[in-house]
């Protein structure tokens, strides 16, 4: 996992922003994990970070400044506005919120509406908002989880229910098309699966009953895949 220091340039709206809430960054998450989003784009729509307060670690979701912008490796196009991170990080509070602390998915702390209105600093408050071209600035934090993306190796059973059992909470909520992919499940030092990211997620009131079924059926094809 590569370091970048808080001083880096473009993590200063960030910094401001975190450091309105009491936090320390002590490590950005994205985009610098090895494989991430590889295929995908070169900049995530969110940027995530681990940071501290009083001794405890958490992760802070926040989306990316306007001037960094998330194209396709394909044709350098944009494939993620700002209104679809901020739709992103606010799904991903609501289902937080919904099915409460599950056992395979990260744990909600505390939920952010828009920062903007938080910043302690007037001057880096103005600099922040031009970074963000003066719009919403949602926040997502969530425990901090230990561990490595899942990779090839073969999970416990007990590890692979969890999981299973995850997905069967989120799919009965009413959510589905979860992104199970390797990349969004961390697997701690003691073998444990857990979901770190369901902002892609869609509502079943939200898509038509056959489309809805498909969701489904995908996150379930997907899980075999990587719990065969």
């Amino acid at each position: 996992m590569t370091l970048v220091p808080p001083e880096n340039w473009f993590m200063v709206p960030h910094r401001t922003l975190v450091r309105s809430l009491g936090y320390t960054i002590r490590e950005l998450l994205l985009p610098y994990q090895p494989d991430l989003y590889r295929n995908y784009c070169r900049i995530p729509a969110c940027m995530v970070y681990r940071v501290e307060k009083d001794g405890a670690e958490r992760t802070i979701k926040l989306p990316r400044p306007s001037y960094m912008n998330c194209v396709s490796d394909y044709d350098q196009t944009e494939i993620c506005t700002h209104e679809d991170t901020v739709d992103q990080i606010r799904r991903e509070n609501e289902i937080l919120d919904k099915i409460g602390r599950v056992p395979g998915i990260v744990k909600k702390h505390a939920y952010h509406s828009d920062l903007s209105e938080d910043c302690i600093d007037y001057l880096f408050n103005m600099l922040t908002l031009s970074a963000f071209s003066r719009k919403i600035i949602p926040a997502i934090v969530k425990e901090y989880v230990p561990g490595q993306p899942f990779g090839e190796k073969p999970l416990s059973t007990h590890a692979t229910r969890t999981l299973t059992e995850a997905v069967d909470t989120l799919h009965g909520a009413g959510y589905a098309r979860l992104d199970i992919d390797p990349s969004n499940i961390i697997v701690t030092p003691d073998g444990n699966p857990v979901i770190i990211d369901l902002g892609f997620a869609v509502r079943a009131d939200e898509v038509e009953p056959r489309a809805w079924q498909q969701h489904k059926a995908d996150d379930i094809y997907y899980l075999k895949h990587l719990c065969p």
